[in-house]
């Protein structure tokens, strides 16, 4: 299907169409412009839907684990144990042991529920963005065991600063002769952690392990024992071998099973996104058949001369694929262009348009974001580019098809 030398002069000819021509230019010019916008808008929102997912998730996974071992129903006794049984794995990085529950936070004559966590100051380096937040000071005071610490949104909240004082109150009694009452602690505020997502920094209280242990009455026991990974991305498979290397009283779960929903719409929201802006690149697909149509009806007499010159049905054909897959693969690698130079440099476009609108167009307060996320995946730009170009060749295939078949002898007859 290769064009000839002859074949191509022709095709070149055809596109550049004389004055007397021009709305079969502007058609041509629409189909290339509606493609490239397109391809544009499709590289643009795939790579800001990337970023999207791409930075959640790093915050998800910078306080929370890529992989859990707990034991439904009960506690999980002896963690070092199975924290080194896990580590056999070669994807585990580290497991580190934790315990949570609800407890009441009171300070200054203001309460309010809170989830407690306790862990230990060794495993707050595998939590990045969490290690990150802390400063050197809290650091220090935590692994010490002088204090808790709380979310950024949950201090101002309740005005907290440094070295306050928090009453913590768990639902977990102490006998008296008077019955059961609440087991309470009172600790100081000694670091304000900021992960960015207003779950965990208005909700959270960590303790050190220890306490957080004493607290809840566990004694030695734990809920969880967390586990980080070499390769996120293969969880999956890391939960299958530690299932089968782990007693089966222990269930494994992974990141994106504890995130399931959030998972899964992410995804689909991305398909459909994809499927509906794919639409853009199909009308303008339209442009491209109206166009060839109009092209071939309007070169009758000349594909007339050609066939009786002696060129076969097929060079026809050829002729107009090359005219109609020359406008589309014109048009498809630079909306590639526009939507790679748009998608890489997307904060500074934010910006301009903030400056000439006069408006916020990515409020922090509204998505926890400094701005607009993006990441290129140069995998998706290739598939988007592969389906342009297939759609380009499927619209110039029927008028190339339809102009093949005219008869040069009805033609020669009628004009």
């Amino acid at each position: 299907m290769i064009p000839s030398s002859t074949e191509r002069f022709v095709a070149w000819r055809y596109l550049r169409a004389p004055r007397n021509e021009g709305i079969i230019t502007l058609t041509s010019v629409f189909a290339l412009v509606g493609i490239a916008l397109g391809v544009a808008t499709l590289i643009v929102v795939t790579s800001v839907m990337n970023g999207f997912r791409e930075e959640l998730f790093d915050r998800m996974l910078g306080f929370t684990s890529e992989a859990s071992i707990t034991m439904p129903g009960d506690k999980i006794d002896d963690p070092e144990q199975w924290s080194a049984r896990a580590q056999e794995d070669s994807q585990v990085r580290s497991a580190t042991s934790l315990v949570e529950g609800q407890a009441l936070l009171s300070v200054r004559g203001i309460s309010t529920g809170v989830l407690l966590r306790g862990l230990s100051a060794s495993s707050l380096p595998h939590k990045p963005r969490l290690f990150r937040s802390l400063s050197v000071e809290s650091r220090t005071a935590f692994a010490e065991q002088e204090g808790v610490l709380i979310g950024d949104q949950l201090a101002l909240r309740l005005g907290l600063e440094l070295g306050d004082g928090l009453v913590l109150l768990v639902p977990q009694g102490v006998p008296t002769a008077f019955g059961s009452l609440p087991n309470e602690a009172t600790l100081p505020l000694v670091g304000i952690f900021k992960t960015e997502i207003y779950e965990y920094d208005n909700g959270f209280v960590l303790l050190p392990l220890a306490r957080a242990q004493n607290l809840l009455g566990y004694g030695q026991s734990v809920d969880t024992i967390e586990l980080r990974l070499e390769h996120p991305e293969q969880a999956a498979s890391v939960q299958r071998r530690l299932q089968q290397l782990l007693p089966e009283r222990f269930a494994v779960r992974t990141w994106q099973e504890q995130h399931s929903s959030l998972h899964e719409a992410l995804i689909v929201e991305r398909n459909v996104m994809f499927l509906i802006l794919t639409l853009i690149v199909l009308i303008a697909a339209f442009n491209i058949v109206s166009g060839q149509v109009m092209l071939v009806q309007d070169k009758r007499q000349g594909i007339a001369v050609l066939r009786s010159l002696g060129m076969s049905p097929n060079g026809v054909l050829r002729i107009f694929l090359a005219i109609g897959c020359s406008i589309g693969v014109a048009g498809t690698f630079c909306g590639a262009l526009l939507g790679l130079v748009f998608a890489d440099n997307i904060v500074s476009v934010e910006r301009f348009f903030e400056r000439l609108f006069g408006i916020r167009l990515f409020p922090f307060d509204v998505y926890s974001l400094p701005s607009l996320p993006s990441r290129i995946d140069l995998t998706q730009v290739a598939v988007i580019i592969a389906l342009a170009v297939a759609v380009s060749f499927a619209s110039a295939l029927y008028p190339a098809r339809r102009a093949a078949k005219l008869s040069p002898i009805d033609i020669l007859r009628s004009s």
